[in-house]
């Protein structure tokens, strides 16, 4: 459902013309800029941010102060620690893994971008009107993504 603010037009109602295809397409190239500089900002955002935690975390170390209380909160110290797998041992890690008796932790997985190119690959060596395999479908959900393209000309 199309939301519609008070004295702004419902561009979504254009008419299927080229005019109204025009209107539509000064639309999405007008969003898209704005979520591209909405994005550049959120990514300085993100960068200040990581600075200044950081150089919060220093002081509070320096100060052995572990937390505080300030304008009704709580401010304390975390770290946390993220582990990954190096891809050229991961056969290898595996294994271990398992023999070491922590194989609950390895998992089996298909990478879903992968699975995608797959899918798509045998959709276009299928003839006009056939199907995916009833095998298949009846493993994986299938959803189509509609976008539109827009290039310097």
């Amino acid at each position: 459902m199309t939301v519609v603010k008070k004295g702004q037009a419902d561009w979504t109602k254009e008419p299927s013309t080229m005019e109204g295809i025009f209107v539509k397409t000064e639309k999405v190239e007008s969003l898209r800029d704005k979520k591209s500089e909405i994005e550049e900002v959120l990514k300085s955002c993100k960068a200040e941010l990581k600075i200044a935690e950081e150089s919060l975390h220093k002081s509070m170390l320096e100060a052995a102060l572990g937390k505080f209380a300030w304008k009704g909160n709580t401010i304390y110290m975390s770290t946390t620690t993220y582990a990954t797998v190096i891809t050229e041992t991961k056969t290898d890690f595996m294994q271990l893994l398992k023999d070491i008796g922590v194989g609950h932790l390895v998992k089996e997985e298909v990478n879903h971008q992968t699975l995608s190119t797959w899918v798509r690959k045998l959709q276009d060596e299928l003839k006009a009107n056939e199907e995916l395999p009833g095998w298949l479908t009846k493993f994986i959900k299938i959803y189509e993504r509609i976008s539109i393209g827009i290039r310097k000309s």
